[in-house]
């Protein structure tokens, strides 16, 4: 509920924002590249057995992402990201019939990479609708108990948001992402970032 809200409000705010600046489009041009960064709430699902009964095991740590992107037309750009954890989060376990489980288990993502097809449709002069399209790399470590565990995975990725420039060489996103659905688990994340565009 507290996700939804807050991107509810940040894409009210940026819409507000853009439509009250109405810059130019110039940063959505072909030719242009831009780079930046992104904030992001990871959100990690995993389904658990412990053998008499199933259960849950999800962790929120915030990432890091740093970007960078081309625009090969007016309204498709290609992209590349690679972030880090700011740090660890603890993993809560809930299992159907007995609730929480007490544990002492944390997870932090080492890394994420990738490569993305990102579309544009303008709203107006300066803002737009934007879906993401790409693959991920990434690797994460679980620890606790005095043990700790590394393991990677990689996948097709998804998403979409919007953008709006705040001037013909700044703009802001909010951006819902799905970098890896796997049948056992998931990977989501909400993102407030930042562009510089030249």
């Amino acid at each position: 509920m507290k996700t939804t809200l807050f991107c509810a409000t940040s894409i009210a705010a940026l819409l507000t924002s853009a439509q009250a600046i109405a810059q130019s489009t110039a940063g959505y041009t072909q030719g242009t590249t831009y780079y930046g960064a992104q904030v992001s709430q990871f959100d990690y699902e995993q389904s658990i057995d412990l053998g008499f009964t199933q259960g849950t095991a999800t962790a929120k740590p915030p990432v890091f992402i740093a970007r960078i992107g081309h625009f090969l037309s007016d309204y498709v750009a290609i992209e590349g990201r690679l972030g880090t954890s700011l740090n660890d989060d603890s993993v809560e376990f809930n299992a159907a019939g007995i609730g929480d489980i007490d544990n002492e288990y944390k997870v932090e993502v080492d890394h994420i990479a990738g490569v993305y097809g990102v579309g544009h449709l303008p709203l107006g002069q300066s803002a737009s609708l934007f879906a993401v399209l790409g693959y991920t790399s990434a690797e994460a470590t679980l620890s606790g108990y005095g043990t700790s565990e590394t393991s990677d995975d990689s996948g097709i990725s998804y998403g979409g948001g919007i953008q709006a420039l705040f001037t013909p060489n700044v703009s802001a996103s909010v951006e819902y992402m799905s970098y890896l659905n796997k049948s056992e688990y998931d990977v989501k994340a909400i993102s407030v970032g930042a562009n510089y565009h030249f």
